[in-house]
């Protein structure tokens, strides 16, 4: 687990919850997301939460708000010749067997989807070490 991130160019309370450029949503409003990524992601505490972690896997849900990228649902390594980004959602696949649904065939089964998932861990795992 990551710490959160904070930078000192926006206000939080004592929870650490933000209290300024925050959507209706409740997630990074736009204006903030490019402020930050543009301006003052230097003066965050990002690398001390990353610290020397070189392959990070986001699980879904609200991991990483989109407007900290220039191009959202894509990945930006400028300091790297090699990245790979993948959006997966076996859990898709997975309530549309659980709920019987008539596309369900579409859909990869748990069985298949864990495999491919233990695949992409192993594989990464594998890389970091040939590196």
């Amino acid at each position: 687990m990551l710490d959160q991130v904070k930078t000192p160019d926006l206000a939080y309370d004592e929870a650490g919850k933000m209290t300024e450029g925050v959507a209706e949503t409740g997630a990074l409003d736009e204006a903030a997301g490019k402020y930050i990524r543009c301006n003052t992601w230097h003066g965050s505490n990002a690398a001390e939460a990353v610290g020397s972690v070189s392959i990070v896997l986001f699980t879904g849900g609200e991991d990483i708000n989109p407007t900290l990228y220039y191009a959202p649902e894509a990945v930006e390594r400028t300091d790297k010749t090699f990245a790979v980004g993948l959006q997966f959602h076996p859990e898709a696949a997975l309530v549309k067997h659980l709920d019987d649904a008539q596309n369900k065939g579409d859909f990869m089964d748990c069985d298949m989807a864990l495999c491919v998932f233990q695949y992409i861990v192993h594989g990464m795992a594998a890389l970091q070490e040939a590196a």
